[in-house]
């Protein structure tokens, strides 16, 4: 199983339009400049999981859903964990 991970990680190709790189550099530029440091993480991710979805096309369908349930079950936590207060 890792052996197979590794080499998908390995040999995979992800080319990125250069609009959505410079989207979010911007937002998170603007997120740390009014310290909204939380929603950066999150914008963050969801780039980052939409970056994902280019390198499990070529896997097979039960890869993809996992993928989207994994990432579901993350996104998910992370909004309630940003919702949470902070206990200082």
């Amino acid at each position: 199983m890792f052996e197979e991970l590794n080499q998908v990680i390995t040999s995979s190709r992800l080319t990125l339009p250069a609009f959505e790189l410079v989207l979010l550099m911007v937002l998170l530029a603007l997120s740390l400049l009014f310290r909204y440091s939380r929603t950066g993480i999150l914008i963050a991710y969801l780039f980052a999981y939409r970056w994902g979805w280019a390198i499990t096309k070529g896997l097979g369908k039960e890869a993809q859903l996992g993928y989207l349930i994994f990432g579901m079950v993350v996104g998910v936590l992370a909004v309630i964990g940003l919702f949470a207060e902070t206990r200082e």
